[in-house]
């Protein structure tokens, strides 16, 4: 989702911290990009093993529901903003849904920066009035699972209030919604001390509404299996 895009990704070198907190011996195999994040990780409540395996339990129970559909939505901006792309994928990685629309609406610099649609591009597709019934079935009755889902949600509902303005929209609402942020962010435990709480992640990857909800889907296998994990910068 774009609202978590303050910052561009950057690589750099990259150490595996040797101590958890309290000087015990890390059990995972992080790698930072910031020392920062190193000293975060240092950090992390005596309580962190068994919020990543409660992190891990939830990812593993999130997988096994066939009714998960993992979707993304990429806008024209943050301030009021409309979608330019919706993806949805099923808990197996079939694309149920990956359409670029047009938002009838200009397409703010900051976003055309991050996931490359341009005013151009989006003057001949389809509106999102279009696509609202094919929406409506991939995600009916569904557990919809986003990153930053708050987000994604209030531009989906403010979408379906300019298309349909005499339907609620809060009736997306209605669907069992989940946010993979703040569990992601228990799993990796880089704990923000002005905060009070763990460090938010950024997903990574490239700002395409197909590739996030891909990319959310392969951190819930890597979170199911207690895997490594690299960070990088640009979390909140």
């Amino acid at each position: 989702m774009y609202a978590r895009a303050e910052q561009s990704d950057r690589q750099g070198d990259r150490t595996d911290p040797t101590a958890a907190a309290g000087g015990e011996p890390q059990d995972t195999r992080g790698r930072y990009a910031l020392l920062d994040d190193a000293i975060r990780g240092l950090r992390r409540p005596v309580t962190w093993h068994q919020d990543r395996e409660r992190a891990s339990r939830w990812a593993r129970t999130t997988l096994a529901d066939d009714r998960l559909r993992i979707v993304d939505v990429q806008t024209t901006g943050l301030e009021a903003p409309w979608a330019v792309q919706i993806a949805v994928i099923d808990r197996r990685g079939e694309t149920l849904l990956d359409d670029v629309l047009d938002p009838q609406a200009p397409i703010t610099p900051g976003a055309l920066a991050l996931h490359g649609i341009c005013d151009q591009q989006t003057a001949r597709q389809q509106t999102f009035t279009e696509l609202l019934r094919r929406l409506r079935t991939a995600l009916d009755g569904q557990h919809p699972l986003a990153y930053n889902a708050p987000f994604g949600l209030a531009v989906l509902e403010r979408e379906v209030q300019r298309a349909v303005p005499s339907r609620d929209p809060a009736t997306l609402a209605a669907a069992r919604w989940q946010d993979g942020i703040a569990p992601y962010a228990a799993w990796t435990g880089l704990w923000s001390a002005k905060r009070g709480s763990c460090r938010c992640q950024r997903l990574g990857g490239q700002y395409n509404a197909l590739e996030h909800c891909h990319a959310l889907l392969k951190l819930l296998h890597a979170m199911s299996k207690g895997r490594g994990f690299e960070f990088s910068e640009g979390g909140s």
